[in-house]
């Protein structure tokens, strides 16, 4: 077999897990990364707010599902945020395609949590929004808990059917999404 996936040391030849094993029985590095993480100073916006008692569990950390209840405090504030009612009269009506929790460490109670939002994507009709989830400390360290990444597409609710985005959204989310990289 010719070419580089040919080599039976070529990722391409296996299975990602045999892949794997060929680089650690090698001594070849192998780099594993999260596809979603950014530094905190990527976001434009942030939102500080105190856990409460009720969002905790038995184990004594805020409960699983709370986590989704997090991204959508978010994402509403970042939306209002971002100035769209000056975009137009009523807001998009959206649903929730896809929500993925990526857990790093326990929130408690009525500690300071700050969440993050920004748009990563914008399709024809859905858009990608990523919510991270931090420790709020004075001193500004990165402190992440957890990343949730929301796929919501734009719906007619007659029909419950996806339809295009206004033309405004992609250019509106991005303006705001760039003054993370203005001087502060």
């Amino acid at each position: 077999a010719g070419g580089a996936a040919g080599h039976p040391h070529h990722p391409c030849a296996r299975s990602i897990a045999g892949a794997i094993a060929a680089a650690i029985a090698l001594a070849e590095p192998v780099a594993i990364c999260h596809r979603n993480r950014m530094s905190k100073k990527d976001f434009a916006f942030r939102h500080p707010f105190r856990v409460r008692w009720s969002e905790t569990d038995a184990q004594g950390v805020v409960f699983n599902a709370r986590y989704l209840d997090y991204a959508d405090i978010a994402i509403t504030e970042y939306w209002r945020a971002s100035g769209w009612h000056a975009m137009c009269d009523t807001p998009l009506e959206c649903h929730v395609k896809k929500a993925t929790v990526t857990w790093s460490a326990p929130i408690l109670p009525d500690e300071m949590i700050e969440v993050m939002a920004r748009t990563v994507a914008v399709g024809r009709t859905s858009m990608t929004q990523l919510v991270e989830i931090h420790g709020h400390h004075a001193d500004g360290r990165d402190d992440l808990r957890a990343e949730v990444e929301l796929v919501a597409v734009h719906v007619d609710l007659a029909t419950h059917r996806p339809q295009p985005l206004p033309d405004w959204v992609r250019p509106h989310l991005a303006a705001f999404d760039a003054r993370a990289m203005e001087p502060a």
